[in-house]
Parts: C-alpha cells; structure tokens; sequence
C-alpha cells in the first residue's frame, strides 16, 4: 500500500506514541497542522490502517485489540 509523505509521518508519530494517540499529539510530534493530521487521519480510516476508537483517540489497527477505553 502506498502512503503519501504526510501519512508517513502521521502513521510514524502514532506507532512513537505507542500506537494510540490524539490528533493533537500527532500534531505536536510532527509539527504538522492539526488539520493535516486529522485529514490524514481520516483517509487512514477509510484504508483500514488506523482505527477511531473513539471520538479524538485514533490508533493503529494491530494495537486496536489491546486498547480499551478508560
């Protein structure tokens, strides 16, 4: 599967976060605009790499079974 530049580095900070984060981290770590991130996101979703767990928590699809909502 191929990844644009921006969903690299976006699928790169989630999996350095520990496969689960907010946009907003993502943002931070990659010095990206959070409204980069959350479109990148968003088109990750749809391609069924990252997973919303739920609303502003987004993680990698492998981590998805070991992470539950507190």
């Amino acid at each position: 599967m191929k990844y644009t530049v921006t969903e690299k580095n976006v699928l790169t900070a989630l999996k350095s976060l520990g496969g689960v984060a907010t946009p907003a981290a993502i943002s931070r770590a990659t010095g990206m605009p959070y409204s980069t991130v959350h479109l990148a996101l968003k088109k990750l979703v749809g391609r069924g790499v990252v997973i919303r767990l739920y609303r502003g928590v987004y993680a990698l699809r492998q981590q998805s079974t070991t992470v539950e909502r507190p």
